[in-house]
């Protein structure tokens, strides 16, 4: 009966390790794939953090070119704009494009 239990033994000391090893390499291996997953979304968030800076950018643009806004702030040299094209925001008056009652 002694020879039984000290097989026995034997084999729970030679499993467990084993076991913990590939529970070990499992969570290894998830780990591996949550890092690669978390870089490529950081990657993707960069990518829309820049795409967004630079809508930005442009519809900032776009109205200081439209109401000629001084005190705006221009990312990109534009020329002087023709004030026959652009109207201030102070100027517009839309009564002015309305039709009139007869």
């Amino acid at each position: 009966m002694a020879t039984n239990s000290s097989i026995i033994n034997a084999v729970k000391v030679w499993i467990f390790p084993g076991v913990i090893s590939l529970l070990a390499g499992s969570i290894w291996y998830d780990l591996k794939e949550v890092k690669a997953d978390v870089k490529q979304l950081m990657i993707l968030t960069n990518i829309n953090q820049t795409k967004i800076t630079d809508l930005e950018r442009r519809v900032n643009n776009l109205e200081t070119t439209i109401y000629m806004k001084p005190n705006a702030q221009r990312t990109v040299l534009l020329g002087p704009m023709p004030s026959r094209y652009f109207i201030k925001e102070e100027e517009l008056d839309i009564n002015k494009y309305l039709r009139k009652k007869v």
